[in-house]
């Protein structure tokens, strides 16, 4: 079953929560199917105590293993698309904070005279942004800037083992 990371990108939060709920149907669906197949091998092993017989029970227990094997894909491609749609929708509300969160720090920034950011560099160009609009802390990197002393991560060390 396809994954739904490789579906459109721009597909939004609506979309995928109708994608998770038709996967759910046709999962109850096909385990709907199953328990009618399961009822029909166990009429047809009951019914028919042949070789002939065996040989159907043998195919229909190949059709229900195919079913419960695809009523499994579904329900779980139905939870990776609901979790998708809330993945999509926590990305949105957090993408509306970070512009207001930046409209506010600009409108300090008026108020207090510092002109603000216009844009804001691509780091991948090797441009390091700088002003009021980078609130909050700096994740890191490789360049070593804008980091305080005496902050970061500290590695636990044994004292050195006293002198005989």
């Amino acid at each position: 079953m396809t994954a739904p990371e490789s579906a459109d990108p721009g597909a939004t939060t609506e979309q995928l929560d109708e994608a998770a709920r038709l996967l759910g149907s046709y999962a109850g669906e096909l385990r709907e199917a199953l328990t009618s197949v399961r009822a029909l091998v166990a009429d047809v092993a009951a019914d028919w105590q042949d070789p002939g017989g065996a040989g159907w029970v043998d195919r229909a227990d190949l059709v229900r293993r195919d079913l419960d094997r695809h009523a499994d894909d579904a329900a779980d491609l139905a939870t990776r698309t609901a979790r998708a749609a809330e993945d999509s929708a926590a990305r949105a509300v957090q993408e509306s904070a970070l512009q207001q969160s930046a409209a506010l720090v600009g409108q300090h920034a008026l108020r207090e005279g510092v002109e603000p950011a216009r844009t804001v560099p691509d780091p991948a160009a090797g441009a390091l942004p700088v002003g009021p609009l980078l609130a909050g802390p700096l994740l890191g990197g490789t360049e070593g800037r804008r980091v305080l002393p005496g902050t970061g991560m500290r590695i636990a060390t044994l004292p050195d083992p006293p002198a005989r």
